[in-house]
């Protein structure tokens, strides 16, 4: 098994990488805690399952950036607290199955397995939790089915928006124009049915 660990905070990125690769069936285990350097990795390292850290609001980000550019490679959320919001949260970002603050590194090993195989083990109330909100969202759903997915350009900008950076910025980083900028995130907010980029992002 080929393990990516995502985490803002450096130690606890570089102590479960360590623990994990003196893990029975565990092939390699590496660690980012940079989000392109994620989504690079992942890419063109190959990853069986990405490990990411929720404990920080820009783990979310990261999340929607790595299951928008790999969307095959499974996202297991790691540190999150045991209510449906939390979770349900995780899942908008992209993850496929979560781990609890309080877990075990062998139900960590349990989760990554079930992540593989495209499970996910929750108590019954989040599993309520889940279908009801999934009852909720089924109107929006319908209504939402025509939207056109955005493309790979306009997640690349999407992303650096989402992480605080102005028009200029993005075109600097990315070598386009101010207006082409613009005209993409004009673009996003028709695809996405919003306004402003907060919305957006």
């Amino acid at each position: 098994m080929h393990i990516i660990v995502y985490s803002h905070m450096r130690i606890l990125g570089e102590s479960l990488t360590l623990c994990l690769s003196q893990h029975t069936g565990i092939s390699s285990v590496r660690f980012c805690h940079d989000v392109e350097v994620l989504v690079q990795e992942t890419n063109t390292g190959g990853a069986d399952v990405v490990l990411v850290d929720m404990s920080n609001a820009q783990s979310y980000v990261a999340a929607r950036a790595l299951s928008a550019a790999c969307p095959r490679v499974p996202l297991l959320a790691l540190a999150v607290p045991e209510a449906t919001d939390e979770i349900v949260a995780c899942i908008d970002a992209g993850c496929i199955g979560f781990v609890p603050k309080d877990a075990t590194l062998a139900e960590l090993c349990d989760a990554m397995h079930g992540a593989m195989n495209g499970e996910c083990a929750c108590h019954p109330k989040i599993a309520g939790g889940l279908l009801r909100e999934l009852w909720r969202r089924r109107p929006a759903i319908r209504e939402r089915q025509g939207v056109e997915p955005l493309t790979q350009r306009e997640s690349e900008i999407l992303l650096r928006v989402a992480r605080g950076m102005t028009n200029k910025q993005v075109a600097h980083v990315l070598a386009i124009s101010v207006a082409t900028v613009k005209n993409h995130l004009h673009n996003i907010f028709t695809k996405l049915q919003v306004t402003k980029r907060i919305e957006a992002t």
